[in-house]
């Protein structure tokens, strides 16, 4: 017997399986019974939604890379960085008091400088729908929140490496006292998104800690 038939009549076994059980319940009426099936359902659901919270849980953590001291690395992400002594390194758990993370994005980093008004994120994004890597960091730049009366402002593109990878970097300002940088590359479904954020003072801050990624440096390969 092949497979086909061997799926049909298991299915067929199942239906008769459900007739009889709803013919029980019909004819018999016992509360009992129905009462000990919806009891077995409620649980069985709960089961499938906790298996399946762990499933979701596993996989973002497969995404995810890991502190030591002031080292940051990612397999996955092919990211490796270090950062100074005076960083601060959030956890985790502590995400969600500086951003409002969407289902469709995987938080890796958050840390500040002691200006505490410079920072780099590093997040992974799947989009909704398929775009190009300019139009997805567009989409970016507008979710930007700019202080009441000013604007952020694109001031170029320009294809980089950073360590072994070619990142798209698309850099923006408000004024000329804020900068804000995206470094985005797709890997597989997502984005792997580094947004760089500084004050003038920080600057070479900022670029020594990109300049530790796999010890490589911020390579320009064009502008446009």
């Amino acid at each position: 017997m092949d497979g086909g038939k061997t799926k049909s009549m298991k299915k067929r076994k199942w239906i008769v399986m459900e007739l009889l059980l709803l013919f029980v319940l019909a004819g018999c009426g016992t509360k009992e019974v129905s009462k000990d099936l919806k009891q077995n359902s409620t649980e069985q659901a709960e089961i499938a939604l906790e298996t399946e919270l762990n499933q979701e849980e596993l996989q973002s953590a497969s995404y995810l890379g890991d502190w030591n001291d002031t080292t940051f690395t990612n397999q996955w992400s092919n990211i490796q960085m270090t950062v100074s002594k005076s960083a601060a390194i959030f956890t985790r758990e502590q995400f969600p008091l500086f951003v409002t993370m969407k289902d469709n994005q995987i938080w890796d980093v958050i840390l500040m400088l002691d200006d505490w008004d410079s920072s780099i994120y590093i997040f992974y994004e799947k989009p909704e729908k398929e775009m190009d890597m300019d139009t997805f960091l567009r989409q970016k730049f507008e979710e930007l929140e700019a202080p009441e009366g000013l604007s952020n402002q694109i001031n170029g593109w320009a294809d980089v490496v950073l360590g072994s990878e070619t990142y798209r970097k698309m850099e923006t300002s408000i004024r000329n006292d804020k900068f804000t940088d995206f470094y985005a590359r797709k890997n597989g479904e997502y984005f792997i998104v580094i947004q760089v954020r500084s004050t003038p003072f920080k600057l070479e801050e900022m670029k020594g800690i990109l300049k530790t990624m796999n010890g490589g440096n911020e390579k320009v390969v064009s502008n446009h």
